[in-house]
């Protein structure tokens, strides 16, 4: 048996990755032949830069930034190569929001 298993993050608890080894594991000790392969998936909210870097292959990365109401703000952002589009180069997100696209980075 093959499963593909894509979970979304618990919130303040497990990211996608974290949650789909677990129920791999669940599977695995039910079914000990079954393969299992885990793929990250978010919905664009919370957890989105952290699958996508798990995704992607890419590393994540922190800056202090200045929040809404002036207070210091730790942020995300990924970091990964662009493999498809030939050359090598990195797009860096914060939050949601793509900042930049750096060719040969």
């Amino acid at each position: 048996m093959k499963v593909v298993i894509a979970i979304d993050s618990f919130k303040g608890s497990m990211s996608s990755i974290e949650a789909g080894e677990a129920a791999a594991a669940g599977i695995r000790k039910v079914y000990s032949e079954a393969k299992t392969k885990v793929y990250p998936l978010a919905d664009g909210g919370e957890g989105t830069v952290r699958a996508l870097a798990q995704g992607l292959g890419g590393s994540l990365e922190n800056v202090t930034v200045t929040g809404p109401l002036g207070a210091p703000v730790v942020c995300e952002y990924a970091i990964w190569e662009k493999r498809n589009i030939g050359g090598s180069g990195r797009i860096d997100f914060v939050g949601k929001e793509m900042m930049a696209v750096s060719e040969n980075a």
